[in-house]
């Protein structure tokens, strides 16, 4: 099923450009565009749209603006000539943010989330990992169990990962990608080339770090939208 998209921007050359992603993309249909967030805010709902691209900057009422008098969450994509938006795409939960010019490989990118993001929501966020409460680790020759709700953090060391848990710590000789395929995916996110978190370990985040367990890990960006998306966010 196609994901029905709408553009709010004014910039008709950056819509042109999204216009022609879009239609490379078998997966999507552009449903409708906008000019501004005025003229979006009062007739977008009426066609039921699966993912909006924003623009920032428009008159009438800015990308902002909508988000902020809008009370219907569709997932969105935040677009901007300017990369001191980033941050405000992440205050409103953007799922990816957008520089002008677009180019079609960085698109793809952004769109990926997305399907990810919805196939999730889908589902539930509940995959055929959610019977999966413990893994077992070998400690000196020993199969020791772990249960994964005392995990708090797994860091890679060079040929090894360190599992951090509330009581202990446990040196396995497994790669970060390996192992993430082992834990649940809807309690443990990769937050950087180094760092695996249990999300329900978080005590505060921010576009650069978060706090687990009163320690201060660094958050990659190209990993952030997707940290964002798994967290229960009220604004």
């Amino acid at each position: 099923m196609k994901l029905k998209c709408a553009i709010i921007d004014d910039d008709p050359v950056s819509v042109k450009v999204l216009s022609k992603h879009i239609q490379q993309d078998s997966n999507l249909e552009l449903v409708v565009s906008y000019s501004d967030g005025e003229s979006a805010i009062n007739d977008i709902d009426n066609h039921k749209i699966d993912l909006i691209f924003l623009d920032v900057e428009m008159p009438k009422m800015s990308g902002l603006s909508f988000l902020s008098n809008r009370e219907v969450h569709t997932p969105f994509i935040m677009i901007s000539q300017k990369k001191q938006y980033s941050f405000d795409a992440f205050e409103f939960n953007s799922i990816d943010f957008l520089v002008k010019p677009i180019s079609y490989d960085r698109f793809s990118v952004a769109t990926e989330k997305v399907k990810k993001y919805v196939q999730a929501e889908s589902h539930n966020h509940v995959k055929n990992d959610f019977k999966q409460k413990n893994i077992f680790v070998k400690v000196k020759r020993v199969w020791t169990k772990i249960d994964l709700s005392q995990v708090v953090f797994v860091k890679a060391n060079n040929m090894f990962v360190t599992i951090q848990t509330n009581d202990n710590r446990y040196h396995v000789n497994i790669s970060m990608k390996d192992l993430l395929k082992k834990l649940p995916e809807h309690n443990f996110k990769r937050i950087h080339r180094s760092y695996i978190v249990n999300i329900n370990k978080i005590d505060q985040i921010d576009s650069e770090v978060a706090v687990v367990d009163q320690k201060t890990l660094p958050i990659g960006k190209s990993y952030l939208s997707d940290l964002i998306l798994s967290l229960n966010l009220i604004k």
